[in-house]
């Protein structure tokens, strides 16, 4: 879709919701889309998460939406794109139950990753891969102008290096050294 193709568009009001939460969850959340220029049978698509993880979602028309199901467990933000034949779906994953402890009064702390899964057809995709895990080396992180790359005084001894909390190992896996 270009520019000019959006500016086309015209807009409708619809009433109520176009999707609705699976059962037993509270939420359907962070739509992401690809258009139909981009989907082998021409529909639109829709990747959100729930409860229980990312749902897909298709539609003719944009407007009445087909629930294909749960792609991810345990996963929510998605962020899905065509990059050549293939289909790529970025998340947040947690630990199983986590984002449901989140409603109790006492909050617990977790940790979670951003993955990928793969696909040809949007039907099936490959097991999750890890491709950031979160890392804490300090107890006040602090980021600084210039980051990531620290301007540090005296940084001939060893106890005034700053952890850069694993950006270096990021930067190496974006220009392949890892």
């Amino acid at each position: 879709m270009t520019i000019a193709d959006f500016l086309a568009l015209r807009w409708s009001k619809v009433e109520g919701p176009i999707i609705e939460p699976p059962r037993f969850s509270p939420i359907i959340a962070d739509p992401s889309f690809l258009f139909p220029d981009e989907t082998p049978d021409g529909t639109w698509e829709l990747f959100a998460h729930s409860a229980w993880g990312i749902h897909r979602y298709s539609s003719l028309d944009g407007l009445a939406w087909r629930d294909r199901g749960l792609v991810v467990r345990n996963a929510m933000r998605p962020f899905v794109r065509k990059i050549g034949e293939g289909y790529f779906l970025f998340y947040e994953a947690y630990p199983p139950i986590a984002l449901a402890l989140t409603a109790l009064p006492v909050k617990m702390k977790w940790h979670s990753t951003i993955e990928i899964s793969r696909s040809a057809d949007l039907w099936n995709w490959s097991p999750r891969k890890t491709i950031l895990r979160t890392q804490v080396h300090c107890l006040r992180p602090r980021i600084r102008p210039g980051w990531p790359f620290y301007a540090r005084k005296n940084a001939h001894h060893r106890s005034s290096r700053r952890p850069d909390a694993g950006i270096s190992q990021v930067r190496a896996r974006v220009q392949g050294r890892s």
